[in-house]
């Protein structure tokens, strides 16, 4: 299967501090890596080089053959961040969130901005007459599927989801990672989801990679690694888990969902 993300070598250093050392791994098209470590163990620096966010002191990381540089980076990778608080502005509307990125990268002709506006809701199960309404007025779950809307909105092939359900409530937390999954498979989605909570990890994952202390120290097939980690550190985080829960251990990714409601804004 052909690799969507190659990531090469890739090294990142804030002064003295080595956060990623020498880390490889790759993701084929339409599958879903789940990258899980402790805190601190660099996933989120990873994550930023993916996107393009930072730029590493050595290696590099490439989608569909191409560095994460410049306008096809902003378009071919996206971000969903932990905390939708802090990445949507909250001086915006939905309708100016989603119209702008629509019109920067000219997604669709300026006459149709409105109407994909309304799709991208939809797609995220939120009621298309919420364009006018500002992310405060939404609750935590809603404005991280607003977040996921911006990102989806200028058509990536790669979405890199960091913690996106960790600030979330644990009754919304399953909704929004079937979103993701539906989202995958509506769209085509490659996907690099970042998260410490391995119960998440066997839930959304094909591909299982641990890091520990800015170095790659495993990866393995999802089904083989909650059954057989190999490394000591995995085995170390697995018997950290006194339970998966039962909503998360599946042997197979939930078919997609479409008969889910679309949700209303809070009152």
């Amino acid at each position: 299967m052909t690799a969507r993300v190659e990531v090469q070598n890739l090294t990142v250093r804030y002064r003295d501090l080595v956060a990623v050392d020498d880390v490889s791994f790759s993701i084929p098209a339409g599958s879903t890596l789940g990258l899980v470590g402790e805190s601190g163990s660099g996933k989120s620096t990873v994550a930023r080089a993916v996107v393009g966010m930072i730029t590493p002191d050595a290696g590099t990381a490439l989608v569909d053959g191409e560095p994460v540089t410049g306008r096809s980076r902003r378009r071919a990778a996206q971000m969903v961040f932990q905390d939708p608080n802090s990445s949507l502005n909250p001086k915006l509307t939905v309708r100016q969130m989603l119209g702008e990125a629509l019109r920067v990268h000219r997604i669709v002709p300026r006459g149709q901005v409105a109407s994909r506006s309304v799709e991208l809701l939809e797609l995220v199960r939120l009621d298309g007459d919420v364009l006018d309404r500002y992310p405060a007025e939404f609750s935590g779950g809603q404005r991280q599927r607003l977040a996921i809307a911006r990102a989806i909105a200028v058509e990536p092939t790669v979405l890199v989801a960091d913690e996106p359900t960790s600030a979330l409530d644990v009754s919304v937390q399953s909704a929004v990672l079937d979103l993701l999954r539906a989202l995958r498979e509506r769209l085509g989605l490659t996907v690099l989801f970042i998260s410490h909570d391995l119960g998440v990890i066997n839930a959304v994952a094909d591909t299982v990679a641990v890091m520990q202390s800015g170095r790659l120290v495993e990866v393995s097939e999802r089904a083989a690694f909650f059954a057989n980690p190999r490394d000591p550190y995995s085995r170390m985080l697995l018997a950290a888990v006194s339970r998966l829960p039962e909503s998360a251990v599946v042997s197979e990714p939930p078919p997609l969902s479409e008969s889910s409601p679309i949700e209303s804004p809070s009152p």
